[in-house]
């Protein structure tokens, strides 16, 4: 949909000539349909699952689902969820050939992302509300859902779901920027999948020897790496620059009855870069490591995978090296998640309470502990991959509080700027407490001063 690299690609896609329906075709009921009838007869050409049947073709399927996307993204936005809705996701969810098609697709990541986009404009006469916002965006990550799970029981490449999963991160990073909202919506995505396998367990409860659990084996790296060594980061010109403007698509000028819209491509995050996800509160990951732990756990129930041995002597070294496999990932994610735990109870420590002499000396005690716990996560983390920058790890790793107590003071600074911006101009200030209200305005005083000062010089 863009040419990577090209910080000037543009989505613009040549507009479809809508004549009257073919003959025999039956349009859906046009109640409650933002589309015109000529778009509705128009998208009732793109049967998906009709054309499979009729074609043998891979270019074929390929180039239809691509009219069809090319199609909906040439029309205006708040028609998209209904599109979507009505000509791709019942036959996505209820046909096996469908999600095959899709899968055979090389670009179905491409087509995809722009719908979990957020207008960046205020929304204008016409535009989708936030509630229609929310419903493209919840059925976008439906939409991933189903085809992730599929090639999950399905696939027989090894190695393919996690590819896939590493191309979706990609394609995010290529048009969005690898900044912190959109590692959120990525966690939105990783989170959602292992929920779907918690929810769909069936395939798991049949034999070790299943595709389901080697991809699934495979799949748990790529969380490894989102965990430690996808740092949000954006480049401009060679540089590398923190991109906290969220995630938006600017639409451009009308051509035609259709709109465009027009996206920047970014580079993708270096995965071999160590770093963990922070925010002012610390840790961003914990959601997704919950959500591994939970699954393999409870739902998958690992500590009982021996049950399930088949005691066929041609299966017995692979289920025996995925029970190790799986053993491992449970503890590996558990020591995780209580890691980043730690880290936030300890960032918490250092920043809220009264500062007395009991204090500071739990928090040194508790900072010494996290530095050993930093030291033997490192040491298992380089056993998984020997590949590592180690040095980086360490880095990111040791230094964890002071980054975070760094994203506080800048967290605290935006926030003196937004008080002092709305009392200058007479605006509502936020609510905060009372106390740390007068602290502010003490500090913006002094700030006021000593700028004056300097001025005076």
């Amino acid at each position: 949909m863009h040419v990577a690299g090209d910080p000037g690609a543009r989505v613009v896609p040549p507009p479809p000539e809508i004549g009257p329906p073919d003959e025999g075709d039956t349009l859906k009921s046009l109640k409650n349909s933002p589309l015109t009838e000529q778009e509705e007869a128009y998208f009732a050409k793109f049967n998906i699952h009709k054309t499979i049947r009729t074609s043998q073709s891979k270019r074929q399927i390929d180039l239809h689902i691509e009219h069809f996307f090319k199609a909906m993204y040439s029309s205006e936005r708040h028609k998209w969820q209904y599109i979507l809705e009505n000509f791709i996701m019942m036959d996505l969810i209820m046909k096996h050939d469908v999600k095959q098609a899709f899968l055979q697709s090389e670009t179905w990541q491409e087509k995809l992302v722009p719908c979990l986009a957020r207008q960046s404009e205020q929304k204008a006469s016409g535009e989708m509300g936030k509630r229609d916002e929310q419903t493209l965006f919840a059925m976008t990550i439906n939409i991933f859902e189903v085809l992730f799970y599929f090639e999950l029981v399905e696939g027989e490449k090894p190695g393919g779901l996690s590819k896939m999963f590493k191309k979706t991160l990609r394609v995010l990073a290529q048009q969005c920027g690898w900044g912190f909202e959109v590692r959120m919506v990525a966690s939105v995505l990783l989170i959602s999948f292992l929920k779907k396998i918690g929810n769909q367990t069936r395939p798991f409860k049949r034999t070790l020897y299943d595709n389901c659990w080697s991809n699934l084996n495979d799949v748990l790296l790529v969380y490894d790496e989102f965990f430690f060594f996808s740092p949000c980061r954006r480049i401009t010109n060679g540089q590398d620059v923190e991109d906290r403007r969220g995630w938006s698509m600017r639409k451009s000028e009308k051509e035609g009855p259709w709109e465009s819209y027009s996206f920047t491509a970014y580079t993708a995050p270096l995965m071999n870069n160590p770093g963990v996800h922070l925010d002012a509160n610390g840790c961003a990951d914990i959601p997704i490591a919950e959500q591994v732990v939970l699954l393999l756990n409870r739902d998958l129930r690992v500590h009982s995978m021996k049950n399930k041995i088949s005691g066929e002597k041609q299966h017995a070294k692979l289920e025996k090296k995925l029970i190790d496999q799986f053993e491992a990932h449970l503890k590996f994610y558990t020591q995780v998640l209580m890691y980043f735990k730690r880290v936030n109870a300890v960032a918490k420590m250092a920043s809220s309470g009264k500062d007395t002499a009991e204090r500071r000396k739990n928090y040194q005690q508790s900072a010494k502990e996290l530095e050993k716990e930093s030291r033997a996560l490192v040491k298992i983390i380089e056993k998984k991959n020997k590949t590592i920058n180690k040095p980086k790890l360490k880095e990111a790793l040791y230094t964890i509080l002071d980054q975070i107590f760094a994203l506080q003071k800048q967290h605290q600074a935006h926030k003196l700027g937004r008080i002092a911006k709305n009392l200058y101009y007479g605006q509502q200030v936020e609510t905060v407490d009372w106390k740390e209200f007068g602290q502010m305005t003490m500090k913006l005083a002094n700030l006021a001063t000593a700028t004056r000062n300097s001025l005076r010089k």
